[in-house]
């Protein structure tokens, strides 16, 4: 079992190294085959997903510009600006709204 992990460059995690092993007609589960793993530090590298940005469609309707950059106001609150912005915070996002 130790030998298949070393040949396939310590990639094989115990799903295909029991693959390999039920080719060669040895049978292990895959269950003992992770105790084993485990036991003697075997640990299979993988790529990290990275995060990909998704496009959203909800947001393509134009909306029109009242205020056409003439932030100056007459009376209080009679236009109020938003902005949302998502900041990565540990493995998750949080939203962000100023006023």
């Amino acid at each position: 079992m130790e030998e298949v992990f070393q040949q396939n460059r310590r990639a094989y995690g115990s799903r295909r190294i029991k693959e390999r092993l039920d080719k060669k007609n040895l049978i292990l589960s895959r269950r003992k085959i992770r105790r084993i793993m485990k036991r003697r530090g075997l640990k299979s590298s993988y790529t990290k997903p990275k995060y990909r940005v998704h496009s959203c469609q909800s947001n393509q309707k134009k909306i029109a510009n009242h205020l056409d950059r003439k932030f100056t106001q007459t009376k209080a609150l009679s236009a109020v600006v938003t902005d949302l912005t998502y900041v990565r915070f540990g493995s998750g996002q949080i939203g962000l709204i100023f006023v």
